[in-house]
């Protein structure tokens, strides 16, 4: 297994968790890479216009794969972050504190946009509200939680 992939290169392929129920899998690879199936989806350098992007905007996209892998295909946060271990930027620097808050705004933000372009619904959290958002701008109350905590800034919080 390649463990010093750039990040111009990188590969994700993953198995969600509801897929033919088999295991959730995730792993990164230099591309091209003769693919077996048995991690039938696959992000990253495969795609069209990725090798154009500039490496922050790759930095997102990666961050995006990430999020829709571990949230939407239910892979585990920590096969993920063991996955991109091989990705040489993700080691050196690109997931530091300070580019972690613009990366995971921008990437769900994306997300939800497609989502709601798609004509599929969102959960929203707001003052200890949960709603749901649909495409059209209305939304449904569905549950009360606890409002939300304040974090004075500078407090590190281990997500992985």
């Amino acid at each position: 297994m390649n463990t010093d992939i750039p990040l111009e290169e990188v590969m994700i392929l993953w198995r969600p968790s509801h897929y033919d129920g088999g295991m959730p899998e995730i792993k990164a690879v230099r591309h091209p890479v003769q693919d077996d199936q048995s991690l039938p989806y696959s992000d990253g350098a495969c795609t069209s216009g990725w090798r154009e992007m500039k490496p922050v905007e790759q930095m997102t996209a990666l961050f995006q794969i990430a999020l829709g892998a571990i949230i939407r295909d239910g892979v585990p946060a920590n096969k993920v972050r063991e996955a991109f271990q091989a990705i040489r930027e993700f080691r050196q620097s690109a997931w530091n504190e300070a580019q972690y808050a613009a990366m995971s705004g921008a990437a769900f933000a994306t997300a939800r946009g497609e989502t709601l372009e798609s004509g599929q619904s969102v959960l929203q959290s707001e003052n200890g509200v949960i709603y749901e958002v649909f495409p059209d701008g209305s939304r449904i109350e569905r549950k009360r939680i606890e409002p939300p905590t304040s974090i004075p800034a500078g407090t590190r919080i281990s997500i992985w």
